[in-house]
């Protein structure tokens, strides 16, 4: 059991709550895992049974049209040549940019 209190509350023997515990963190985080996954199973059952005219798209094309890498920016340009080397085909799509939306 961990206690949360206003900032100078001695707690005695009484555990702090962690960061992670105070923000909420691991809830939202466990919710956003939870509705992606979900959300991607929808989309992928929507993209393989019901596919839009003129395609015939499989299960693996899917699964691999939803890849998003998340690499720190100092080596975007390091895994996009790791990536191109093992497999040519891919195409890279849009990079965003170095300055976060909300500092």
């Amino acid at each position: 059991m961990h206690c949360l209190a206003k900032r100078g509350t001695e707690l005695g023997e009484l555990h702090e709550a962690s960061y992670l515990i105070k923000t909420d963190l691991m809830r939202g985080a466990g919710i956003g895992l939870f509705c992606g996954a979900l959300g991607g199973v929808i989309l992928g059952y929507m993209i393989v049974n019901h596919p839009p005219e003129g395609t015939h798209p499989g299960l693996a094309a899917a699964v691999i049209a939803l890849m998003i890498v998340d690499v720190p920016y100092e080596k975007v340009d390091r895994i996009r040549d790791i990536v191109a080397a093992r497999h040519p085909e891919v195409v890279a799509m849009a990079q965003e940019t170095r300055y976060p939306a909300f500092p």
